[in-house]
Order: C-alpha cells, then structure tokens, then sequence
C-alpha cells in the first residue's frame, strides 16, 4: 500500500548509529521530538540527519507548527506533525 522498500525503526540515535545504516538511502526520516531514553535531544537528531544527507525529515510533537518552526532547531524540519509516531502510522499498519 505504501510501496516501503526497507523500513527501518529506532528507539533512539544511538541505536540507530550502532545499526550502521548509509542514511544517504534514507527518503524519509520521522523524528519524535521528545526522545526518551537518549543521550541526544530532537533537534541534535535532526542535525544529526541533516548533516548526513537524510531526504526529508518529518518531526512529530504534540506542540504547535507554527511556534515549532520559529524555533531555529526545528524550522528546517521538512514536514511537522501533531501526532506521537506510533498513532500517526497506525492506519497504514492496521
């Protein structure tokens, strides 16, 4: 239905770092901004996408788009949704 070649799923950037994934392969990349259990906040895993040349990068929080995107962590964030990750796929793997 959606046509995903690989999905890969991490808890945190550090899992995601020790899976070694080329994520120059990556089309998109769904970030929560309140990671738990990590030693790296949202915007450091942005950054941290961004400098490795992830394709889009999709930030899901509970806050409003509009004070998100004047924060300068976020405001180069490609897309911003208002639902947790887990709720927002919900439909697709359903």
């Amino acid at each position: 239905r959606l046509h995903i070649e690989k999905l890969y799923t991490f808890a945190n950037l550090e899992a995601l770092q020790s899976a070694n994934v080329d994520l120059r392969t990556i089309d998109i990349a769904f970030v929560d901004k309140n990671i738990e259990d990590s030693g790296y906040t949202g915007s450091q895993v942005v950054d941290h996408l961004k400098m490795r040349s992830v394709g889009k990068i999709v930030l899901a929080s509970w806050e409003s788009e509009e004070s998100l995107r004047q924060d300068t962590h976020f405001s180069h964030v490609d897309f911003i949704v208002t639902e947790k990750i887990q709720t927002s796929f919900k439909e697709f793997f359903s």
